[in-house]
């Protein structure tokens, strides 16, 4: 619990309420294998605090001149980060996106009502969630520059693995990062295959 109390104090949420107010509202959730926790064009019902392991926030495109769709990712959450799909959840509106929570990874996690009844009834809860909003989009637009298609197959992996240094025991088959990245398996096999020389 210490850690979800760290987390909302960052948040500028005053140290001494948080155990009053907000713990009650929170619930820790243990992923075993990856789940999909919102789908494109649901409602996303769920605010989520990383503990361990990993989430990413991702859309499907349909690929140019083929029936396939490719998945773009439009941001990775590791320890201590927030994910959600910000816009949709706010507005409890339909996402464009969906959210993978990987396998062996453990959040914590709001719902929505209790997270509007908060804002409405807790003027400094009002006042983190800005800052969390404010931070949660900031980061988004920080990880799709990691991630842009427009940058070498090479660049984004190695800042992807700076970044989350543990990301290859949360995606252990190489296969998935090419979904994660936007690229083919064999591409992400040859990056694996040089770094080993």
């Amino acid at each position: 619990m210490q850690f979800l109390i760290d987390a909302l104090a960052a948040l500028g949420y005053p140290k001494p309420l948080i155990n009053e107010r907000l713990l009650p509202l929170f619930h820790p959730m243990d992923v075993a294998e990856t789940q999909t926790v919102v789908k494109t064009d649901g409602i996303p019902d769920k605010l989520f605090l990383i503990r361990e392991g990993m989430g990413r926030l991702y859309s499907k495109k349909q690929a140019k001149g083929s029936r396939r769709s490719v998945e773009i990712t439009r941001l990775v959450a590791g320890p201590g980060e927030w994910l959600t799909v910000p816009d949709a959840f706010v507005s409890q509106s339909p996402s464009p996106d969906q959210i993978d929570i990987m396998a062996d990874s453990k959040v914590f996690y709001i719902d929505y009502d209790d997270y509007r009844k908060l804002c409405i009834a807790d003027h400094a809860f009002a006042q983190a969630a800005q800052q969390l909003w404010t931070g949660l989009i900031r980061k988004g637009f920080g990880r799709e520059d990691v991630l842009k298609i427009t940058n070498p197959v090479e660049r984004r992996i190695d800042r992807l693995i700076d970044q989350y240094g543990q990301i290859e025991r949360y995606i252990p088959n190489r296969s998935s990062w090419a979904s994660l990245l936007g690229i083919s398996a064999s591409t992400v096999k040859r990056y694996f295959a040089k770094r080993k020389l």
